[in-house]
C-alpha cells in the first residue's frame, strides 16, 4: 500500500493553518499584534471582561500560553487585569480605550488576509468550506 501524507486531511489542515497563520502575521504585523494576540483581542470585542479560564477554554490553549499572550497585550496597553468583584482570586481581562480602537482597523486587516487566503475559491466554495469546517470543529469539540 502506497501511503500519501498529502492526502490526508491532518496533514491538510495543518499546512493550510500554517500558511494562512502566515498570511495573517503578515497583515496584523502592521498593525503591531499577532495572530494569537489578534485572538485573544477578538474574544474581548464580542464579551469583554472574561477570566482567563474563560479565553483559554474558548481559545484551546495552554493557560501559560495564556498569560504570555496577556502579559504581551496588558504591555501594549490593549488590555487590563481587573479584579473580580465576587472573587478576588480570579481577574477579569478587559479592553482598554486603546485596544478598544483597533477593532475595526483589525476587522479591515484581517478580511484584507482572508481575501488573499481565499482568492482561488468561489464564493460558493468559500461558504461550502465554512460549513465543512465548522461542522468538523464540532465533531473535534466532542472527541
Amino acid at each position: 500500500m502506497h501511503h500519501i501524507e498529502e492526502q490526508h486531511i491532518g496533514y491538510l489542515l495543518r499546512q493550510t493553518a500554517h500558511l494562512s497563520h502566515t498570511i495573517y502575521n503578515k497583515k496584523l504585523e502592521k498593525e503591531g499584534i499577532s495572530v494569537s494576540q489578534d485572538s485573544v483581542l477578538s474574544l474581548l470585542y464580542r464579551s469583554n471582561g472574561l477570566t482567563q479560564k474563560e479565553l483559554q477554554q474558548a481559545l484551546y490553549i495552554q493557560a501559560s500560553s495564556l498569560t504570555k499572550l496577556i502579559d504581551t497585550l496588558e504591555k501594549k496597553g490593549l488590555v487590563t487585569r481587573i479584579p473580580h468583584l465576587e472573587d478576588a482570586r480570579y481577574k477579569l481581562i478587559s479592553l482598554t480605550e486603546v485596544g478598544s480602537s483597533l477593532k475595526n482597523q483589525l476587522w479591515i486587516v484581517k478580511t484584507e488576509a482572508e481575501k488573499e487566503i481565499t482568492k482561488g475559491l468561489s464564493k460558493q466554495e468559500i461558504e461550502v468550506l465554512t460549513q465543512l469546517l465548522t461542522r468538523l470543529k464540532g465533531d473535534l469539540l466532542h472527541y
